[in-house]
């Protein structure tokens, strides 16, 4: 809810083009839940030396892509 609310008052903003904020917020978290499990799946240690890296590169390349162009 709290991410869905935020990408809301953004795209009112204008500072994220116009979208479905469920679609955008549901796409966000299945990143995060699929990190999560590949990890846990198949002990997947290639990110373990990054972690906030991982993190800050996940959220800009999220948030690039529904920023508003121009």
């Amino acid at each position: 809810e709290l991410i869905r609310e935020y990408i809301e008052k953004r795209i009112e903003e204008g500072a994220f083009r116009q979208m479905n904020s469920k679609i955008a917020t549901r796409q966000f978290l299945a990143f995060v839940i699929y990190h999560n499990s590949l990890q846990q799946l198949v002990d997947d240690r290639f990110m373990d030396d990054v972690p906030d890296t991982l993190v800050a590169e996940s959220v800009r390349n999220f948030l690039r892509g529904i920023q508003q162009s121009g």
